[in-house]
């Protein structure tokens, strides 16, 4: 039997060196595998790392864009407003630029009016001013022929008073006077 323990203990020692050995494959490969695993867990730490870092980037990209973008909107409204009022005044300017414009196309035709009615008032004077030396040369052969009349009376008087001879004063002549209105040459005649 101690033969038998023998063989008993030295198949047990045998395996227990077995299991020993392969206890120590085990954790060496359980050592790989843990550096293995820190290895992946390191990589994935920095690639997390500079996920974060891209993220946290993107991040501030983010609210400066979206900053931007209130900036812009509210830029854009108070360009609206502007752009409302600018609007109201442009119309406004129209229709004070209308009305100026009418009220130039009545100064054109007023002018046009004076002046057409300046030149009838001028065309007027000059009819006037020729009318006046008509009348003037009128008056003055008038009196001409007036004195030549009583001259005329003067003989006739002086043969029907018997042959005598005439005098010149026998009707005084009134003075020759210039004739400016038609009313002055009638109350003389």
């Amino acid at each position: 039997s101690l033969k038998n323990d023998e063989a008993a203990a030295k198949t047990d020692v045998q395996k227990l060196l077995e299991l020993s050995q392969k206890q120590k494959r085990t954790r060496e490969e359980m050592k790989s595998l843990q550096e293995a695993l820190q290895k992946q867990l390191n990589e994935a730490t920095e690639k997390a790392e500079k996920q974060q870092a891209t993220i946290n980037v993107l991040k501030n990209e983010m609210e400066r864009k979206n900053k931007m973008i209130r900036d812009l909107q509210q830029e854009n409204k108070s360009l609206k407003t502007k752009l409302l009022s600018g609007s109201k005044l442009c119309g406004i300017r129209a229709e004070e630029s209308k009305k100026i414009q009418a009220q130039l196309k009545e100064l054109r035709y007023g002018k046009k009016d004076l002046i057409f009615r300046a030149q009838q008032l001028t065309d007027l004077e000059h009819k006037l001013t020729a009318a006046k030396e008509e009348l003037e040369k009128a008056a003055l052969d008038k009196e001409s022929q007036l004195k030549a009349l009583k001259e005329t009376v003067q003989l006739c008087l002086s043969s029907v008073l018997h042959n005598q001879p005439p005098t010149m004063n026998i009707i005084p002549p009134k003075p020759v006077e210039r004739l400016t209105s038609p009313l002055t040459n009638g109350s003389r005649v």
